[in-house]
């Protein structure tokens, strides 16, 4: 049985199973991705069996999310013959599984936030930006989501750091500088924390010398 809650509502749905005769010759995941087994408890008192089943995937409202479970990876945590169960639910729905352990949870999970709920914090940044600049909010949808689409597509084949492109990565200050000039507010603060993320991106991995670093990190932190 699975259990699809929200994180917070595991363990009293938990209990409320384990309060149902027979609970215990019946086998039980949940799929919040940052609670581990530990979080059924109340049913492993019980002899059940127990683990967890977290489909790495952004489904949202669309009935049609179900679709792109195909290909998708898989975190699961269980022993035994519950493990294997779930290894083979997940293959029989075209899926990815791997096992997941309990000190890797928080940092799979903030990965996956940072990968999937960020963009959409980031394409509603680029809309403000481009509303206040006098774009119309359908035109500005429409003009950065093929960019982002191109960009992930880029990242895929070629890796983050191969894929990076923009003025960072060119160690134009210039270009930087005016950016910085237009923007107000939480976008101009949001703009700067993640160009000097990238700029520390493209120092790691060779991109971009320290010369031409140096004056981009200064204007950033400025």
């Amino acid at each position: 049985m699975f259990i699809c809650v929200q994180d917070r509502h595991v363990p009293q749905a938990a209990a409320e199973l384990a309060a149902i005769p027979g609970a215990r010759s019946h086998r039980f995941a949940h799929s919040c991705a940052t609670l581990g087994p530990s979080a059924l408890d109340v049913l492993a008192q019980q002899g059940a069996s127990v683990g967890t089943f977290h489909l790495l995937q952004s489904f949202g409202p669309s009935p049609f999310a179900w679709q792109r479970v195909a290909g998708s990876f898989c975190a699961i945590e269980a022993s035994g013959g519950l493990r294997r169960e779930l290894f083979e639910r997940a293959r029989a729905l075209g899926a990815r599984p791997f096992d997941i352990r309990g000190p890797q949870r928080a940092a799979y999970h903030a990965a996956a936030v940072l990968a999937s709920n960020a963009l959409y914090t980031l394409l509603d940044a680029g809309e403000r930006i481009l509303l206040g600049a006098g774009f119309a909010r359908r035109a500005a949808a429409e003009m950065l989501v093929p960019l982002m689409q191109g960009s992930l597509a880029n990242a895929l084949s070629l890796g983050a750091a191969e894929a990076l492109t923009g003025p960072v990565v060119r160690g134009d200050t210039e270009t930087v500088s005016r950016h910085l000039t237009a923007l107000t507010g939480r976008e101009r603060e949001l703009y700067r924390a993640l160009m000097l993320a990238t700029l520390e991106l493209a120092l790691r991995t060779g991109r971009l010398s320290q010369s031409h670093a140096a004056p981009l990190e200064k204007l950033l932190r400025s």
